[in-house]
């Protein structure tokens, strides 16, 4: 198989761990500095009725936190976030998707059966994007069951303040800023692995589901991995963890016990939220 497929998983922002953390159960983590407690989970954004009932230690560790804390609050995004998605991943008219990717991408697209009057206007990020939950939802995996949407919708029905450690443009421009060279690949090579896609969103969720940090890990930085998409996951991936991580240090010392979610691949790797607060000096221990 081709690695080159780990960029379409990162697209949804669905992934050293120690090495004692995937004798664990869970993908949620306690963040120590010996005064100050936070409750940190690693999200997957698409999932089956079976993910749930959740781990009870997630539950108690919800139940015991004044903020939540999430990447973004697509529940509350409104209509401004559809129309962002929009503005941003059309094409103006008298341009359109043939006329920015190459021939192969656009027969590649036709090998799979979409016609040119569904993808035409979207640029190659948002279709990546929109066939990408198409093809979630046949394989029965939802982004409405997604852990990090169901504690938010949680946190609204029990009144527990909700926060975000980005907004909806920042994630959204981070895509619609690929140059149209870079997102003609990332089209291509996301099609191109839209076979294993049912193997692969599988296993992740069943390493997710055993706590296997260290599974999870090697799959998607070992076995997935393309060192010639290094600026990618700086991009989407290492930048953004130092953002969160300093934002999750700045949560830690708020007076108030947040739980913190963020999608599991920002956790994981030499460069991942977890690497960073150990080598801060925090204690940080999966539950």
């Amino acid at each position: 198989m081709r690695k080159h497929y780990v960029l379409l998983l990162i697209c949804l922002l669905l992934l050293p761990a120690c090495s004692g953390d995937s004798q664990a159960n869970s993908f949620l983590f306690e963040v120590n500095d010996g005064e100050h407690v936070l409750y940190l989970l690693g999200s997957i954004h698409v999932a089956r009725e079976d993910l749930y009932p959740l781990p009870e230690v997630m539950d108690q560790a919800f139940a015991e936190s004044e903020v939540l804390v999430v990447e973004v609050n697509m529940a509350n995004a409104g209509e401004t976030a559809f129309d962002l998605i929009w503005d941003l991943g059309q094409y103006p008219n008298g341009d359109g998707l043939s006329q920015n990717v190459r021939p192969e991408t656009l027969q590649r697209l036709q090998a799979l059966g979409y016609e040119p009057a569904i993808y035409e206007s979207m640029r190659p990020w948002l279709l990546v994007m929109t066939i990408q939950v198409m093809e979630f939802m046949k394989l029965g995996y939802n982004p409405e069951l997604g852990v990090d949407l169901h504690f938010t919708k949680r946190a609204a029905e029990t009144g527990l303040a909700i926060e975000e450690l980005e907004s909806v443009e920042q994630q959204l421009r981070m895509l619609a800023d690929m140059s149209a060279e870079d997102e003609d690949a990332f089209l291509f090579y996301s099609l191109e692995q839209m076979e294993h896609l049912a193997a692969i969103i599988d296993e992740m969720n069943g390493l997710w589901q055993a706590g296997d940090v260290d599974g999870l890990s090697e799959l998607i930085f070992t076995r997935l991995y393309e060192p010639g998409y290094e600026q990618y996951y700086d991009q989407l991936l290492y930048t953004r963890n130092q953002d969160m991580a300093a934002r999750i240090d700045e949560y830690l010392h708020s007076g108030r016990r947040a739980f913190v979610i963020v999608g599991a691949a920002h956790l994981l790797g030499d460069k991942g939220i977890l690497h960073i607060l150990r080598e801060a000096g925090y204690t940080v221990t999966q539950r």
